[in-house]
């Protein structure tokens, strides 16, 4: 009896937690997902690490203090002062030798709307220092971004890990 006992409380807590990952998501796994328009190049998210987290932080601090670096300086507007998103990625497969651009669709947990002006920064973590690249995002009506990476950018990446950042008004 006490075994059909022990057997019943653990399948109940195990339903429990299916259904709670089901309703909420792994805990693993942010909410955030990335399509590309190529169905051979597929994106995902690592976590962060305290290299990472440093960067992070450095980036928010150089935003707040008007230091971008100056690769990306000119092409963020001087009101934009909100790090929306910031995570890690990663190129599940090697993108290197790819000859066309590439568009990433890109949804985060913050909805973005539609025609809203927002700055995307790829930053390619192999580089030291962190090399920073900034971009035009274009918000679409469901509050994603699209965002185009020309193909050296790709190739730079390759499967290094990199970050890509929001920034906004």
């Amino acid at each position: 009896m006490k075994k059909i006992l022990a057997l019943v409380l653990s399948l109940t807590m195990i339903l429990t937690v299916a259904s709670a990952f089901a309703a909420n998501g792994s805990p693993e796994q942010p909410s955030t997902k990335i399509v590309t328009d190529d169905p051979n190049a597929t994106v995902k998210f690592i976590g962060d690490n305290e290299a990472s987290k440093k960067i992070i932080e450095e980036f928010k601090a150089a935003l707040a203090n008007g230091e971008l670096p100056a690769a990306i300086k000119d092409k963020v507007p001087a009101g934009f002062k909100n790090v929306t998103e910031m995570v890690t990625a990663q190129f599940d497969g090697d993108v290197a030798g790819i000859s066309k651009d590439m568009i990433l669709n890109v949804m985060f947990e913050t909805q973005y709307a539609k025609d809203q002006k927002v700055v995307v920064l790829i930053g390619v973590l192999s580089k030291d220092p962190v090399e920073w690249q900034a971009f035009d995002g274009i918000v679409k009506e469901d509050g994603s971004i699209d965002v185009t990476l020309p193909a050296d950018v790709l190739n730079n990446l390759k499967t290094d890990p990199f970050m890509i950042c929001v920034i906004s008004e």
